[in-house]
């Protein structure tokens, strides 16, 4: 790793820019709330202001302390 660093105020990615989405190692705990994944995806350089080609990683682990359901027609 380089450890570059590029810093990107405004975050106006769509899922059609993302590329190799990975949702992985999915748990989640309905009695504590708890929620936890791994997740990664890469965004090419033509599709962000930096001009290379982004690779994103991560790890969460939160309590969900309410549903928020964006399904509801109305």
């Amino acid at each position: 790793s380089d450890f570059k660093v590029f810093d990107i105020d405004t975050y106006e990615y769509s899922m059609e820019d993302m590329s190799n989405l990975s949702i992985t190692e999915y748990n989640y705990d309905s009695s504590s709330g708890q929620l936890k994944f791994k997740f990664t995806f890469d965004i090419d350089a033509e599709d962000n202001s930096t001009g290379f080609d982004l690779n994103f990683s991560g790890e969460v682990d939160v309590i969900v302390l309410e549903d928020i359901s964006t399904n509801q027609i109305g």
